[in-house]
């Protein structure tokens, strides 16, 4: 599992990360932002392109072959995971809202309701 341990770079290494649809696959999502904090230089900028759920929803049902642990946060929960992770400017874009799909007759799962891209700055100079 990514992030048991620290990313092996050194503090304050990276002017920049970008995160394509990972964040939800960690089994911590907060240990893996805290990761991505600590590498970055301080004004330097995370840029988290995900799908976006419903808030409050339980994490999605497993497909075969994917991560049982998938957590699909919605955006109050993304702009307060990174805010308990001492990033800045957190903004929010979408980018694509999904087609509505017919809801299925026991809901397992979240409703994935659109791919956005999220920025935040890390805090300092």
């Amino acid at each position: 599992t990514l992030f048991r341990s620290s990313i092996p770079w050194q503090e304050g290494f990276f002017s920049r990360v970008l995160c394509v649809d990972s964040l939800p696959c960690f089994a911590d999502p907060h240990r893996a932002l805290a990761e991505l904090h600590r590498v970055l230089t301080p004004g330097a900028s995370l840029w988290v392109l995900n799908q976006l759920s419903e808030q409050g929803a339980p994490p999605l049902a497993a497909s075969p072959g994917q991560n049982p642990l998938l957590h699909r946060l919605s955006v109050e929960e993304y702009r307060s995971l990174f805010e308990q992770c001492s990033f800045r400017d957190f903004s929010l874009q979408s980018l694509a809202p999904l087609p509505a799909a017919e809801p299925p007759a026991e809901p397992q799962h979240a409703q994935v309701l659109s791919v956005s891209l999220m920025t935040a700055i890390k805090e300092g100079n």
